[in-house]
């Protein structure tokens, strides 16, 4: 969605449920469900472990609803869902791999619309999201910190670390999908904190 700034810090949040049970999952896990890397090209070097996904604004289709992981996930989107008063369209883990990168490029199709969230669960200080506006801008995103960005600005991701980086994505639903008695956007009544300035980094 697009947005008066790059990338806004909405919060923080406990995430070490979360990465406890991240790191339980398999290898086969992370590779049963293949959609997103394969489909676009720009997510090639990326595993997803998904709990809801709507590709064309349709309703979610929904994934390991029953797991532990999912049982201290939940938690976070019902209160990205009051804070938003939208629905959670997708909702997936997202593991990019070391020494790798996700080309800086623009969303599109419904994404247009949606709010975007990122909360990194394991990252490293030298993993740096990027953004090509007049320039390239980089900025660490922080372990357990909630980000909402704006995607139709170019965007990308470097690791060039030896961890692998594992994030929550969260897209809220664009107001056309959401239920019709959404008061007013988060823009209008909610403060965002901006990091284009206290947290810019140099390219």
């Amino acid at each position: 969605m697009r947005l008066p700034g790059l990338l806004f810090k909405l919060g923080t949040v406990d995430v070490t449920s979360i990465e406890s049970e991240v790191s339980k999952l398999t290898q086969k896990q992370w590779l049963e469900w293949n959609l997103r890397q394969s489909k676009y090209r720009v997510h090639s070097t990326t595993e997803t472990y998904p709990f809801m996904f709507s590709e064309y604004g349709e309703e979610a289709k929904q994934y390991n609803l029953d797991t532990n992981i999912w049982k201290v996930t939940k938690p976070i989107v019902e209160q990205l869902e009051n804070f938003y008063n939208r629905k959670a369209g997708v909702v997936i883990l997202v593991k990019l791999k070391p020494k790798t990168t996700i080309p800086e490029h623009e969303d599109g199709g419904w994404f247009v619309n949606t709010h975007r969230v990122h909360i990194p669960i394991i990252t490293d200080p030298n993993i740096f999201f990027t953004f090509l506006q007049d320039r390239q801008y980089m900025y660490h995103l922080k372990r357990g910190e909630i980000y909402e960005f704006n995607n139709i600005v170019k965007h990308g991701v470097i690791n060039q670390t030896n961890i692998a980086r594992v994030h929550l994505l969260v897209d809220m639903l664009p107001k056309s999908i959401a239920n019709p008695a959404i008061l007013k956007s988060p823009l209008e009544s909610i403060g965002y904190e901006s990091l284009k300035i206290n947290e810019l980094l140099t390219p």
